[in-house]
């Protein structure tokens, strides 16, 4: 069999073909991926608002944060505020206050029955749904409860905003401003306007006072249920010191109008 040799056609080497073809390939530039304008600019965006979000906690932390306390039925209930001012919280009552912004404002808000012994420093203001007390450093008293609102100053001076208050009404010692049953203000000075004649020395005193609301704080003081007629229209003036036995203590208020008092399953009943 005869050896056959195939000649290729042409007559090219291997080195001038890559030459021709390859030659100007010089290297590989390495593959850039470029992250669009959109997505940056919101990566930046996510920042900014966690930033703002932390700055605006920080601020609003401190004007959020509020301590209250409550003096249930039949309790009193003595504070202490950060710049050792106190307060005693008289059956039903509350208060709140801002302890991180104190030093900043010296500010209560109340309701029901509170007394105050101030110490003095900056402007201290006490509001209540019926008005706004401002002292400096004082004892003083403030009532509010529904429509009914007083206060009684004890020492030093205290200022009354209030609607119906004549702008700019300064109490000072042995001094009581209160709203009569017409809606009218008063302002009264009287020794009897002493601080051993309050509740807090477990004494009372009422000057003209709708007797059912009378009645009311005896319920409160000693925590028991009493029920009278709607139509009890008597006023009271007297005093009187908080004895053991509410049943005493009704019959001070209530026999001087006639009316008798019943007993019923632990309910004082009053009646004519």
């Amino acid at each position: 069999m005869k050896n056959i040799k195939v000649e290729p056609k042409w007559s090219r080497t291997k080195d001038q073909i890559w030459a021709d073809n390859f030659a100007e390939i010089v290297s590989l530039e390495p593959l850039v991926v470029k992250t669009p304008f959109l997505f940056r600019y919101k990566r930046r965006f996510q920042f900014a608002t966690a930033v703002a979000a932390i700055f605006a906690a920080v601020l609003l932390i401190p004007s959020l944060y509020v301590k209250s306390f409550e003096a249930s039925t039949g309790e009193r209930l003595t504070v202490t505020l950060p710049d050792g001012s106190g307060v005693t919280l008289n059956s039903l009552s509350s208060i709140s206050y801002k302890p991180i912004l104190w030093f900043k404002e010296r500010a209560v808000k109340m309701s029901g029955e509170v007394f105050f012994t101030v110490k003095r420093g900056s402007d201290f203001k006490v509001s209540s749904s019926n008005g706004v007390v401002s002292v400096l450093g004082t004892k003083f008293n403030v009532f509010s409860r529904g429509d009914n609102f007083s206060v009684t100053c004890y020492s030093g001076k205290v200022g009354v905003e209030a609607p119906g208050v004549e702008q700019g009404t300064t109490l000072e010692n042995n001094t009581r401003l209160y709203r009569t049953s017409e809606g009218s203000f008063i302002v009264e000075r009287s020794k009897q306007y002493d601080l051993k004649n309050s509740w807090i020395e477990n004494n009372f005193l009422f000057k003209a006072e709708p007797l059912k609301n009378v009645i009311d704080e005896i319920g409160r003081q000693y925590n028991v249920s009493i029920s009278y007629d709607e139509n009890l229209n008597f006023n009271y003036t007297g005093n009187f010191s908080k004895l053991d036995n509410p049943l005493l203590v009704l019959e001070i208020v209530t026999l001087p109008f006639g009316l008798k008092i019943e007993e019923r399953d632990g309910v004082y009943n009053i009646v004519n």
